[in-house]
């Protein structure tokens, strides 16, 4: 059960613009986005197969 305190710290958090454009660049992509049963918020995944490991910790 969420406090008070962190349910008012949660309201007041927003994302910058490039973070929106990264995220919005990482879905186009191998990136989803899954809310769960029962879920209020959404998780964002990454996922990579083993062949593309070089070029994931290249690109990092």
């Amino acid at each position: 059960m969420q406090t008070i305190y962190l349910r008012r710290y949660k309201s007041g958090l927003s994302l910058t613009k490039n973070q929106i454009s990264v995220l919005i660049g990482s879905i186009l992509g191998d990136g989803t986005l899954r809310i769960g049963k029962n879920a209020l918020n959404a998780n964002f995944k990454v996922e990579q197969g083993l062949k593309q490991k070089e070029y994931v910790f290249y690109n990092s």
